[in-house]
């Protein structure tokens, strides 16, 4: 026989394998059925991975676990639930990580049938919860009552007035949920 079989499929030595993924208090399973349609032969008559397939998969769980970016919902301090579009806060996931986990998985050799690998973030957002990311300690800012709030462990420490940039202008403050970079008085 000139083509090696695919060790995942049924009847292969490696059929009964499952690969966990853990994704930040969440876990995705991996059947060997799922890990077979990831090895391809190649001209050569060999299998290799098949990188493309194993990126499709990482963008879905990407899609799935990422926050970044992602619209959110924000209960204000004036007790208003509001729905924030924009900014660059959230967790993200490193998918070229994820990636070549498992990728160097797929043709390794197991003590065990099941393995796990972690996924790795390229950006983390505080606190890893399906209502919010945010946690509770952040600072909330009123642009059109140009207000703002500091909550620390969730117990309000400050609440004053301030000055935000000029609406339509280049230094508008942006609607949305960012990082704090840096604080001065």
């Amino acid at each position: 026989e000139t083509d090696l079989p695919n060790p995942y499929e049924e009847g292969g030595s490696w059929e009964d394998r499952v690969l966990f993924v853990d994704i930040g208090g969440s876990r995705e399973t991996l059947s060997a059925k799922t890990l077979a349609g990831w090895l391809v032969k190649t001209d050569g008559h060999a299998l290799a991975p098949d990188s493309e397939a194993v990126s499709v998969y990482a963008a879905s769980l990407a899609e799935k676990y990422d926050t970044k970016g992602k619209p959110r919902t924000f209960l204000t301090s004036y007790g208003e639930e509001i729905t924030l579009k924009m900014g660059n806060y959230g967790w993200a996931l490193d998918q070229a990580a994820l990636v070549e986990q498992i990728l160097s998985m797929l043709l390794s050799d197991w003590e065990t049938n099941t393995a796990t690998v972690t996924a790795e973030w390229s950006q983390r957002g505080a606190v890893r919860e399906e209502t919010t990311d945010i946690g509770k300690t952040y600072v909330e800012v009123d642009l059109s009552g140009q207000k703002v709030w500091l909550y620390k462990d969730g117990q309000l420490l400050v609440s004053t007035d301030c000055v935000t940039g000029t609406r339509g202008t280049e230094y508008a403050t942006p609607g949305g949920v960012y990082r704090l970079y840096g604080k001065e008085s």
